[in-house]
């Protein structure tokens, strides 16, 4: 597959996690998109790019077994999950106050990690580390050593889907499950899930989930999502307030209008229909269902579950020489 790529061809490339690397047909329909935009700037941002947004969530949405509304483009996962972690922090009466806690593991990604002890130093609330010990038997285990650090003080959960620095699945869909059966919020960081892993959204029942489009879908540099389920979109606040916020001309939907304008910048998710089309015929990424992402994977390739993907390296913790990180 190397042609496909625009990857220095001295190099083996490993590291794909980190920022994706994008298919020369996908990069292609990008500059298109951007010659496209340059020709009559005006016409396309002002006019143009609500629909071709609505279209480009349509078609995320649909890989993703969500509803389109229920999705909003983003430039990465932690300016998504940073909206939220502010969101939840705000007003008179913010949803996390003091004395709360969020529960989260000892695997999660470092960035976020830092956005969760910067918004509970200031809302007086504690985020805690459950230590999750290498090996595990399995997701079952894993759940329930896990839902031993809830208790009464336990507002949110915040996990990742696949781990940033161990490259393990956490069975999401379990403790999403418990959480909502408890009353607290469940926050998944998805960065690495979407074109690795099966993911339908409705089946993992996230409150809210952050997934990146420029890993494993190989969609350009940029382009990220966010999922909040229809009953929590009222807490999350704008990150920054422009012109769909008390807008002149509502859309269906007030997630989107509040969190879809945020200036040009928008602009990069426009690429994403043409582009995910163009992979697709390329064979880049699995095709547009999850479910068709298994036979894609082919019957060789074993799912994963809470396993460190040792083809990639042996993460024992503890051994530096053989640790492995991937943002």
């Amino acid at each position: 597959m190397r042609h496909l790529f625009n990857i220095d061809s001295t190099i083996h490339f490993l590291n794909h996690g980190s920022f994706g690397a994008c298919p020369k047909p996908v990069f292609e329909a990008y500059q298109g998109w951007q010659r496209e935009l340059e020709r009559q700037p005006v016409e396309f941002l002002g006019r143009r790019a609500d629909g071709l947004l609505a279209e480009s969530r349509a078609a995320l949405a649909a890989f993703l077994n969500a509803q389109p509304d229920d999705l909003v483009y983003f430039p990465n996962p932690t300016t998504a999950l940073n909206m939220v972690a502010r969101s939840l922090t705000a007003g008179s009466e913010p949803f996390l106050r003091p004395g709360d806690e969020i529960l989260t593991t000892d695997h999660e990604y470092g960035a976020l990690d830092r956005t969760w002890d910067y918004v509970c130093e200031r809302a007086g609330a504690h985020y805690v580390h459950r230590p999750i010990p290498l090996p595990l038997p399995g997701p079952e285990a894993f759940a329930e050593h896990f839902w031993a650090g809830v208790n009464a003080r336990t507002r949110i959960i915040y996990l990742s889907h696949i781990t940033s620095p161990t490259a393990m699945i956490f069975p999401v869909a379990d403790i999403c499950r418990r959480a909502r059966e408890a009353g607290i919020l469940a926050i998944v960081d998805g960065a690495h899930a979407p074109g690795q892993i099966d993911l339908d959204l409705a089946a993992v029942g996230a409150d809210i989930y952050a997934g990146a489009c420029h890993k494993w879908l190989c969609a350009p540099k940029g382009a990220a999502f966010l999922y909040a389920r229809r009953e929590v979109q009222p807490l999350l606040e704008p990150l920054v307030v422009s012109w769909g916020w008390q807008a002149e001309r509502p859309g269906p939907s007030p997630f989107i209008d509040w969190h879809e304008w945020q200036g040009t910048h928008r602009a990069r998710s426009d690429p994403l229909p043409a582009g995910t089309r163009l992979a697709r015929r390329s064979r880049c990424v699995p095709c547009a269902r999850p479910r068709d992402a298994r036979a894609h994977r082919g019957p060789d390739r074993p799912a994963r579950d809470l396993r460190t993907q040792r083809g990639w390296a042996d993460v024992r913790r503890g051994d530096a020489a053989v640790r492995h990180r991937v943002p």
